[in-house]
């Protein structure tokens, strides 16, 4: 594409030198001279002098021809197609829009033009997530398709192909199939069996029954293409050669290696005839029969394959290329297979790197789930770092500047981002950077033409050059962009430089352990391990190996099911005692206050309910502990003072609410796309009773501590998703005391699946973001959540998703009273994806939430204790919750609650009642 489009470039641009001089500039003919060229320009992925054009093009048909004339609607539906490319989906949806009202006014509902574009803004809309939208205009587009260009045309078959794609994502396979086989059906018909683009279908089916575990269809669909490119295209043409690595990869994921090896064998031979033996598609076939040597235990014969493919890739595409990234992981993991663990630590470093970089570049351009599902398909590599020993105090200081750089980095990236889109006047620099970064991003992943080699080299400097100078002037003029800039480059030493005196940090990691199979030569098994950093101001960093997580995740388990007993001889908070707390303790001597930050299933465990050093006591009445999610916000936290002396608090309290009553409007800005995570058949929610009695109390606390403070109390109908909407950023302390609400175990995560890496072409691949973000997985319940949501209406769940849009930087605590706000989906190295880490993503200080359900009255007598202590004693927020669950815990404050058994017996009440709610944040 690139060679053809550079040939016709010059042919372009006299063509517009022509017209402009024959017909002048302002001439419709004119106009198409510069269309012609914005799409030549396009296609070698100049995308700004491409918009340039066009919009050039568009002026002139607006003035000469009218707003609503089909050529002006040409000229919008080209700038959404550029705009898409750039992934700027907001200006590109903008202008599909246009586009499609003016096609329906002159052209009519039923036009061609009309279906192309209902078919780009259903991609665009499966793009940006909204699955239902997006169905309904591939529908539309569909049945206008089938209208007037008839069943069997090859515009309905891309129609049908993308249906089938759309509910290949959202892993509706059975339905995807039934697209699919109709697209491949119209096509064998109009095009041929030995079409180019039926094969595009057999690959499409062969890829989605692999998917289903029906290897021996895929395994039909993929000979088919072949046999159809041996016979169209020839033995030796790179689609040839793509076909047998299709295959080689289905039999290898089989691990059905003999019969991989030689299909690897013959796509090898054919790039190397085709495409000589320095192109990139020659060098993967290499690394292709590297990793197949290398899964059967050949390490010998692998490391050359390696070799020479990272080598061409290095030269081919550059020291940075998610390539070179692979290929240099993969000789890492063949040196430490073989123990050679200081040779491999180099290249797994380097690889990490690389990756690292390519996340931090994607970012620009990805929605949050985007970011997540690539650091999860690239967090292999930061695992085979921890996989290396830490046998010298300079290692362990490495490994952890790794943990520190990934652990919490889309957690950290979408602080930055919400800050600076909040922004208007940085607003056009943002967006500016957003586009040079994602032009500069898909260009860095791509594969060049080796003819087209120096051109693309050319534009990856003069992006890379653009990218650098806009980042310079957002840093001079954004103090939040500038700290980002700085967390980067957090050390170790830097932060054990802010750890307070008597005050320790335990940075625990969840990662994937391997480890050969002692039956047999060849592929390591793997399972989660647990591994803790110490850090302690005057001591060196320590690392910990705590076990197999499996046992750690059973007896947390257990521990929630026995909640309310106090713990025994048998009780499984002792094992986890033994596992966890143990073999860090006498790493944390004179420590008084120890900060946690958990990872994986920890994110569930209370630590303050542990057993304590006494038969009988708790980990509570040992030592002061707080939580952060994750380690490099801490300088940032640290760098906070507390609200500005002179500025009062200022109160917003939610409780009570009316769940029948009505959910107010909708929020024009909202995301909506939680329709589908809840069950079936809409859950019916009670009324919260206690509740009542809870913010009143609250509201007496604070008014007798801050007379002049602002208060605002929504309770009943008042207590709707909209109002806390519009009044949440305005308040310092947040109160919510309602529902949380959790989609049932059915509704499929986003993040959900294996650990498997994606090959490199597939970073911004759609085709790998399957279920639903995270983010719409929990919420908040308000007011009208029991009546069927009206059009305009909310539908009275404020999802996770949500609350992350907000602005709560002026929030200093958000309390969630609500029952399990939590919890939410698991993300290694990204801690809970649920409300509590949407709250501090949308800026939220300090967050207050519950890991389980507790009886009203105690939250209600443990929260009023708390800001009591907090308000009137002016305690810490960390010791004001502390001393409230002591207090509770030493039964002051239970009197009716908890049945005692033995009234000469102490007064000890179960973890059950006091150590649900947790803090994470700023302690102070």
């Amino acid at each position: 594409m690139l060679n053809s489009s550079k040939k016709a470039r010059p042919f372009n641009e006299q063509a517009l030198v022509i017209h402009k001089k024959v017909l002048g500039d302002n001439h419709p003919e004119t106009a198409w001279a510069l269309n012609n060229l914005g799409a030549v320009l396009s296609a070698q992925g100049d995308y700004g002098a491409a918009r340039r054009f066009h919009e050039q093009a568009l002026a002139i048909r607006k003035k000469v021809l009218g707003d609503n004339h089909p050529h002006t609607a040409v000229s919008l539906y080209n700038l959404g197609v550029l705009l898409e490319r750039q992934e700027d989906y907001a200006a590109a949806r903008s202008y599909y829009e246009q586009a499609l009202v003016i096609q329906k006014k002159v052209l009519g509902d039923n036009h061609p033009h009309t279906a192309n574009s209902l078919n780009n803004l259903g991609v665009l809309l499966e793009r940006q997530e909204d699955y239902a939208a997006a169905r309904r205009f591939h529908e539309q587009a569909l049945a206008i398709r089938k209208k007037v260009l008839g069943d069997n045309h090859r515009d309905t078959a891309w129609s049908l192909n993308n249906l089938g794609s759309l509910l290949q994502q959202q892993h509706d396979y059975a339905g995807a199939r039934l697209y699919y086989e109709q697209a491949l059906a119209i096509r064998k018909k109009v095009l041929g069996d030995n079409h180019l683009t039926t094969v595009e279908s057999l690959n499409d089916l062969g890829v989605l029954l692999t998917s289903q575990g029906d290897y021996a269809a895929a395994r039909r669909f993929h000979e088919q293409a072949l046999a159809i490119r041996k016979k169209t295209l020839g033995d030796n043409h790179p689609d040839t050669a793509a076909s047998l690595n299709n295959l080689g990869n289905l039999l290898k994921g089989q691990e059905d290696y003999a019969a991989a090896l030689p299909y690897y064998e013959q796509s090898l031979a054919a790039y190397k005839n085709n495409l000589g033996n320095h192109d990139p598609r020659t060098a993967m076939a290499l690394y292709n029969l590297g990793f197949l040597l290398h899964s059967q235990g050949d390490y010998a014969d692998a490391r050359p394959y390696y070799e020479q493919a990272l080598a061409i890739f290095k030269k081919a595409l550059g020291d940075n290329h998610p390539h070179t990234a692979k290929a240099m992981n993969n000789l890492g993991a063949l040196l430490h297979q073989q123990k050679d663990y200081a040779a491999a630590r180099p290249y797994f470093e380097e690889a990490l790197a690389i990756s690292r970089h390519s996340l931090d570049l994607a970012a620009w351009a990805q929605s949050e789930r985007q970011q997540l599902l690539m650091g999860t398909s690239l967090r292999y590599q930061f695992h085979n770092i921890l996989g290396l020993p830490c046998d010298t105090e300079a290692n362990t200081v490495a490994t952890y500047a790794h943990v520190l750089a990934w652990k919490g980095s889309v957690l950290a990236r979408q602080q930055r981002l919400r800050l600076e889109r909040q922004n208007p006047q940085l607003a056009p620099l943002v967006a500016e950077l957003r586009s040079t970064s994602s032009q500069l991003a898909t260009l860095a992943f791509a594969t060049p033409d080796p003819k087209q080699r120096d051109a693309w080299n050319r534009q990856l400097e003069k992006l890379t050059t653009d990218k650098e100078a806009l980042e310079r002037e957002l840093a001079q003029k954004s103090q939040s962009f500038r700290q980002d800039q700085e967390l980067k480059n957090l050390t170790p030493s830097k932060l054990l430089e802010l750890l307070p005196t008597e005050t320790a940090l335990i940075d625990f990691l969840v990662y994937r352990h391997g480890q050969p199979d002692l039956e047999k030569k060849g592929p390591w098994t793997y399972h989660d391990r647990l591994t803790a950093f110490v850090l302690k101001p005057g001591a060196a960093i320590v690392r910990l190996d705590l076990g197999p997580m499996a046992p750690i995740e059973k007896a947390i388990d257990h521990w929630l099911v026995v909640i309310k007993r106090h713990a025994g001889k048998d009780h499984p908070g002792n094992e986890l005692r033994r596992l966890l707390w143990l073999p860090l303790e006498k790493h944390l001597a004179g420590a008084k206050t120890v900060i946690i930050s958990p990872d994986g299933a920890l994110g569930r465990l209370p630590f303050a309910a542990l057993p304590g050093g006494k038969e009988g006591s708790y980990l509570l009445e040992d030592v002061a502990l707080s939580v952060v999610p994750v380690p490099r916000l801490l300088p940032e936290l640290l760098g906070k003072g507390m609200t500005e002396q002179g500025q009062e608090p200022s109160l917003l309290l939610v409780g009570d609410v009316d769940f029948n009553a009505a959910a107010g409007k909708a929020d024009a800005g909202a995301r909506v796309a939680a329709t589908g995570t809840r069950s079936g058949d809409r859950q019916e929610w009670k009324r919260l009773p206690g509740t009542k009695g809870e913010i009143l109390v609250i509201r007496d606390a604070f008014e007798q501590r801050f007379a002049d403070g602002k208060l605002k109390v929504l309770r009943g109908e008042q207590a709707t998703q909209s109002n806390l909407r519009d009044l949440a950023s305005k308040y310092t302390h947040l109160h919510l005391a309602t529902h949380g609400f959790f989609a049932p175990p059915e509704v499929r995560s986003a993040l959900a699946g294996d650990d498997k890496d994606r090959s490199a072409g597939d970073l911004f691949d759609q085709q790998g973001v399957k279920g639903f973000h995270p983010g719409l997985l929990s919420g908040l319940v308000f007011a009208g959540a029991n009546k069927p949501p009206a059009p305009g209406q909310s539908d009275g769940i404020l999802t996770a998703l949500e609350v992350a849009e907000l602005d709560l930087s002026k929030v200093e605590l958000a309390v969630l009273s609500a029952c399990e706000t939590g919890l939410g989906k698991v993300a290694a190295g990204e801690g809970i994806l649920g409300l509590q880490r949407a709250f501090q993503v949308a800026g939220t200080k300090s967050v207050v939430a519950s890991l389980w359900s507790v009886d009203d009255e105690a939250t209600r007598k443990l929260m009023e204790r708390f800001y009591e202590n907090h308000w009137q004693k002016k305690m810490s927020k960390a010791d004001a919750l502390r001393q409230a669950q002591l207090a509770m815990l030493r039964g002051e404050l239970v009197r009716g609650i908890v049945r005692v058994e033995d009234p000469e017996a102490p007064r000890r009440v179960p973890p059950f009642y006091w150590a649900a709610f947790v803090l994470s944040g700023d302690w102070r």
